[in-house]
């Protein structure tokens, strides 16, 4: 309950944050707000459970995340969004 109701709290203290954001960025050249994301970017680390591996595939830079113990039967590929303007 106590975790239900902390990520509540969290995602409404954010969201005007987020919007805010998302206003001023629409105003930003497109460097600046890939120079932006990447920065934001930095703090944002995978959980300790998974291995992340850069690959390349054909020439096309991947990234292979796995989990470190069990689970390699399945795979999943994912594309994101974003029109490959921003982020890396």
């Amino acid at each position: 309950m106590y975790l239900m109701s902390m990520t509540s709290l969290i995602s409404r203290m954010a969201r005007p944050i987020i919007v805010r954001s998302a206003a001023q960025n629409d105003r930003l050249a497109l460097q600046e707000l890939r120079q932006r994301m990447e920065r934001i970017a930095q703090f944002s680390r995978p959980p300790r459970s998974v291995r992340v591996e850069t690959r390349s595939i054909d020439g096309i830079p991947s990234e292979w995340v796995e989990p470190r113990s069990g689970g390699g039967d399945v795979a999943v590929l994912y594309l994101h969004g974003g029109a490959f303007c921003s982020g890396s």
